[in-house]
């Protein structure tokens, strides 16, 4: 959503506000619960749910913005801010079903197995990140250029917010 306001023949205003929403979900195509994936040393293909799987986010992002521009004489001045807000929450069961691996197709026909590996725990994340950003620029114009030639000059300042878990206790 974008507001624009001119206060007189010198002065814009404009803000915005957005928001966005994102919510990619991955899944086994069928249900292995409990059944691990099995590999192989020897290059024979892998079967079984891959180990990346299930994992997936929502994400919501904020941005708002305000932005004032203002001329006086051969100078453009514009100023403003912005506020971006991410909330991420988000699961990656990472080989939560195992994984056994056999080192050749002979050795899992035998069934002797190389080695066996399992991820437990929460996986679920509640990232939040916030930021703050502001700038001042002139854009000048030299009095013998025409109205393309500009030199801007100006200042900004970001404070890019530390992620952290809202799910940690």
């Amino acid at each position: 959503m974008t507001e624009t306001h001119t206060f007189g023949p010198n002065t814009v205003n404009t803000f915005l506000s957005s928001y966005g929403r994102s919510a990619p979900v991955f899944t086994p195509f069928v249900n292995n619960a409990g059944k691990p994936e099995i590999e192989f040393g020897d290059g024979t293909a892998y079967f079984g749910t891959d180990t990346i799987l299930p994992q997936g986010r929502i994400q919501n992002t904020y941005e708002n913005q305000d932005i004032v521009t203002h001329v006086i004489g051969r100078h453009t001045l514009k100023f403003g801010a912005e506020y971006d807000r991410i909330q991420a929450n988000s699961f990656f069961d990472s080989n939560t079903n195992g994984t056994l691996t056999y080192l050749t197709l002979a050795n899992f026909l035998q069934n002797i197995p190389f080695s066996y590996s399992q991820g437990f725990g929460n996986t679920e994340r509640g990232n939040r990140v916030s930021n703050f950003f502001t700038f001042v620029q002139d854009d000048w114009r030299h009095p013998d250029c025409d109205v393309e030639s500009r030199f801007p000059q100006g200042v900004q300042f970001r404070d890019v917010g530390d992620q952290w878990n809202s799910l940690e206790h």
